[in-house]
């Protein structure tokens, strides 16, 4: 019932369920935080477990605490609470677990949190940083840090659709954090964990979306765990690189200035430090700065950056009442790779989608094409997959095709449209219309099918940390190869068979993305192809033939771009993201649209 979802909030859960034999002999299933379900999960069955809860005054802080106490229960015994605090004339409250085991065996399970936030309409959808470690490319320099980037998340365009991703946590010597707020507005949402995040993923939709960390706990008999995380509320800040108890450290550009940011909770007095050193580690300026902190007042530092080189390290330290925040950032003097930022804005630049083919949910390839292109401020027509042409071509700068999309009695009107200047990307699966445009097309696809990945080809993908251990191949019975995850609820999900992307010929459109060996790219459909004499290959697919999959050329005053792989690169719409930072998906296609329509 889509009137009755109201997904904002700050869901947590156990994952794990733990086998009760009772004394008539059937099982059944204990959810710790929940109750206990009948093994064929009927809901007659079911009997929930009962929570009380208190308040109390501990020291300045308010806690509200909900609390699960279970003894002897088909030889169970624990203690499950959820401990909320809240501090007088404070932006900020955090939240405690506390898993106690007071039985005789193990307690082991995946525990989640999803903080949901309002996700915006394109072109207005909220922003999110999201550490995350890659080599990054200054000038001619390349340095081995963690990205920080404010960057629009990728919502859906319908209510009742979703999009995720599993996403690898990267932590640069602290616990997992983010910072995310509204497109349209000042405010943030500081986020800093007390736990560790084993993995995640990324979920948007109903209007909503949530960065999920998953984090593994194991309670001995007589022990107990305790985790949780700390959120700091407040308006100025976005381009986060620090996030400590109660405060957060921004990093702004301003002309040939680093201005750095202490945000903080509470009033309080604050102290800031930076080192600006060059890239051999000797220090070119040192500046502090003494005062107090409040929310929606920052204590502000502006530092002048060096004229020359590649870039420059700063050293930041900060103290706000009983926080300690420090981090080292790497700040580009030369332009930076890689970037979701696009060097230019569409300005309302008319341009028209149409999407054609019997794979599954063709709609999601328009749909894709719609929110990045609409995102990056150019103007896109796009309704339902159908065959489809606009009423005036000269009215449009760029027509973006997915599989046989055109009508084929217009074949010479677009030819000519194109020569005298139009931009058209033409993207898989290749049908009669890339036959028939085979004289322009700067890719050519191949007779040969696809042919399956197996474990190796997954597991060569990216660096090895990304290497998938729960990943299993399944031979059917014609001996073609079905591939399956084993997810954190331990239950196994089929998946397409995939490959990344790497770099080809270096070019504008490419130059700027997180590819391999630092995001794995997931494109479950992909054709074969092989390029055109006078074509630019700016990116290949990781197969071991390293297949062209995007193919660029110019025709007469025109350009065409071709992709061996349709947009929505899973055979579900709402799991095809690249690596779960959506920023890097816009930022290609987007990207692509801008080289149509000469944006750059």
């Amino acid at each position: 019932d889509l009137e009755d979802i109201n997904p904002f909030g700050l869901p947590d859960e156990l994952f794990a369920t733990f086998l009760l034999n009772t004394a008539t002999g059937r099982q059944r299933r204990l959810k710790m935080g929940v109750g206990v379900f009948a093994e064929d999960d009927r809901a007659e069955d079911f009997e929930a477990l009962p929570w009380t809860w208190y308040e109390e005054n501990k020291g300045p802080e308010k806690i509200i605490a909900f609390r699960q106490e279970i003894e002897d229960l088909c030889g169970y015994s624990y203690l499950y609470e959820k401990r909320y605090r809240f501090r007088p004339n404070a932006a900020w409250f955090a939240l405690d677990v506390v898993w106690e085991n007071r039985g005789e065996s193990l307690l082991a399970s995946a525990w989640d949190v999803h903080t949901f936030h309002a996700a915006g309409v394109p072109p207005h959808t909220a922003w999110l940083v999201a550490p995350k470690r890659a080599w990054r490319s200054c000038g001619r320099s390349r340095v081995r840090t963690f990205v920080k980037e404010a960057s629009p998340i990728f919502a859906t365009p319908t209510l009742e659709e979703m999009v995720s991703d599993r996403m690898l946590w990267d932590m640069d010597g602290t616990p997992w954090w983010y910072a995310t707020g509204p497109a349209d507005g000042d405010e943030f949402y500081l986020m800093r964990a007390r736990f560790d995040a084993d993995w995640g993923m990324f979920w948007a939709g109903y209007n909503a979306f949530t960065p999920q960390a998953i984090n593994n706990v194991e309670v001995p008999p007589g022990q107990r765990a305790t985790w949780g995380f700390d959120v700091t509320l407040g308006t100025g800040g976005r381009n986060f690189v620090a996030a400590g108890q109660n405060a957060g450290l921004t990093l702004d550009r301003k002309a040939g200035k680093a201005v750095v940011r202490l945000h903080g909770a509470a009033p309080a007095a604050s102290q800031l430090d930076v080192h600006v050193l060059d890239p051999t580690g000797i220090v070119q300026s040192q500046s502090s700065a003494t005062g107090h902190t409040a929310p929606n007042q920052p204590l502000q530092l502006e530092v002048d950056l060096p004229m020359t080189g590649d870039y420059a390290e700063l050293t930041l330290h900060a103290r706000c009442a009983d926080a300690a925040l420090h981090t080292q950032e790497i700040v580009p003097l030369q332009p930076a790779r890689p970037t979701a930022h696009l060097p230019f804005a569409g300005n309302g630049a008319p341009i028209f989608v149409a999407v054609h083919h019997y794979l599954e949910k063709p709609e999601a390839d328009g749909r894709y094409l719609w929110c990045h292109g609409t995102q990056a401020g150019f103007a896109v027509d796009w309704t339902t997959p159908e065959l489809r042409a606009p009423d005036d071509l000269s009215a449009v700068e760029a027509i973006c095709l997915v599989g046989d999309a055109w009508p084929t009695e217009r074949l010479a009107e677009l030819r000519a449209w194109l020569e005298n200047g139009g931009g058209l990307l033409l993207c898989a699966p290749f049908g009669a219309l890339a036959a028939h445009l085979e004289a322009l097309l700067p890719l050519h696809p191949l007779a040969e099918k696809v042919v399956p990945a197996d474990h190796k080809i997954i597991e060569g993908a990216g660096m090895q940390r990304y290497a998938e251990s729960q990943w299993q191949v399944e031979l059917n019975a014609s001996n073609s190869r079905h591939l399956w995850r084993q997810l954190h609820t331990q239950t196994m999900e089929r998946v397409d068979p995939v490959v990344g992307l790497q770099l080809g010929t270096p070019h504008c459109t490419s130059e700027r993305l997180m590819l391999e060996p630092d995001a794995k790219v997931h494109i479950g459909y992909w054709q074969p192809c092989q390029a055109h004499p006078e074509a630019i290959v700016p990116l290949r697919f990781t197969d071991e033939q390293r297949h062209p999959a995007v193919g660029l050329r110019p025709i007469g005053q025109g350009r065409v771009a071709a992709v061996a792989s349709r947009p929505a690169w899973g055979a579900h719409y709402r799991k095809a993201v690249w690596d779960g930072w959506g920023q890097y998906h816009r930022a290609f296609w987007a990207g692509l649209m801008g080289w149509l329509v000469r944006r750059w």
